[in-house]
């Protein structure tokens, strides 16, 4: 008679799940390393573009909000940059029509710097200000003052998609797509 041994259960458990080979291993990690190579270049222009978008619309809704105030407030309304329009801005009410925030005057809003994206004006302009017809006028001690306008031009990095805010001079502004140089 002969005895004949089998595996125990325990051993054959065993075998059966000792994981992952490393060629397997690897081939995952390969795959994975192209999809992020492939993906992480498209997701940072996502981001920038976003950013762009964000940028141009906040401004435009400042622009838009500093008009509304002038006519709703029967008063100038004036939208300062700080030292550029990339530094941010401020929104007040101008009292004295001087285009400049007093201690006196209220500051309704301000915006922060705004990194990686340079944002330009035509004739260095660094003042909006609206009287309370909602037209665009420059500041100069007076209600009235001649008129104001022209564009700010809002870039990212150069042979890019931009925007460009046109301030027409009877108050209204408005967006368009320009190529930044």
């Amino acid at each position: 008679m002969s005895i004949k041994l089998t595996p125990s259960f325990s051993v054959r458990l065993l075998k059966a799940s000792q994981g992952l080979s490393l060629i397997e291993l690897l081939v995952t990690l390969s795959i994975i390393s192209i999809l992020l190579f492939v993906g992480l270049p498209s997701l940072s222009d996502i981001i920038k573009k976003n950013q762009l978008d964000t940028s141009t619309q906040d401004l435009l809704t400042a622009i838009q909000t500093t008009r509304t105030l002038a006519v709703m407030q029967h008063k100038r309304a004036v939208l300062k940059a700080n030292s550029d329009w990339s530094q941010g801005w401020e929104l007040f009410i101008d009292d004295n029509d001087n285009g400049s925030r007093d201690t006196e005057e209220e500051l309704l809003f301000t915006q922060g710097a705004i990194a990686n994206l340079s944002i330009t004006s035509t004739n260095a302009m660094k003042t909006i200000s609206f009287i309370n017809t909602g037209e665009s006028r420059q500041a100069n001690g007076s209600t009235g003052g001649a008129f104001l306008a022209g564009n700010i031009s809002i870039c990212g990095k150069k042979n890019t998609k931009g925007y460009k805010l046109i301030l027409a001079r009877g108050g209204r502004s408005r967006i368009s797509s320009i190529m930044c140089n």
